[in-house]
């Protein structure tokens, strides 16, 4: 599925709360999966930290 940073942001402002609405957005592609179809969240967190993506897209 393809969605830009302004299709994330809408999408947020109009399904949660304010102060849970993320301040960045980071595209990425592929997404690591587990073999049970799970997001394997570590390993996103040990990409950013090695990527250096603190420097993304601010909503």
């Amino acid at each position: 599925m393809e969605c830009s940073v302004e299709d994330v942001k809408a999408r947020c402002k109009s399904k949660i709360a304010s102060f849970k609405i993320p301040h960045y957005v980071v595209p990425v592609d592929p997404l690591p999966m587990t073999a049970s179809g799970k997001v394997q969240r570590v390993l996103l967190r040990d990409r950013a930290k090695q990527e250096l993506i603190f420097v993304s897209v601010k909503v």
